[in-house]
């Protein structure tokens, strides 16, 4: 995933791109599902945030996205935790956008 993250990055540079992402806030968030296996703990937890996005080309045009539009992004994130830690601490251990 950081591999994906690291060449997009290096596509857009070299492509003289820039992308712009104002996040905006959340607009919605459920928990859609849970359980545990005995060792740990896991929740799934839909969230919905807002966003604009832009890329522009090296000359300043919009090639994607529009500056003046906010978009929701729904998202599921998984989180889970050790069931008989001490440390009430839960981790994010998967991101996905919804289908």
């Amino acid at each position: 995933l950081a591999a994906d993250f690291a060449d997009a990055i290096a596509g857009r540079r070299e492509r003289g791109e820039q992308l712009s992402v104002t996040f905006i806030g959340i607009v919605g968030l459920d928990i859609v599902d849970g359980g545990s296996d005995g060792e740990r703990l896991w929740l799934d937890v839909r969230i919905v945030g807002q966003m604009v996005s832009v890329l522009r080309d090296s000359l300043g045009a919009v090639v994607l996205g529009d500056p003046l539009r906010v978009v929701d992004i729904p998202e599921l994130w998984t989180f889970e935790r050790q069931l008989h830690s001490p440390e009430p601490v839960w981790q994010l251990v998967a991101t996905e956008p919804e289908e």
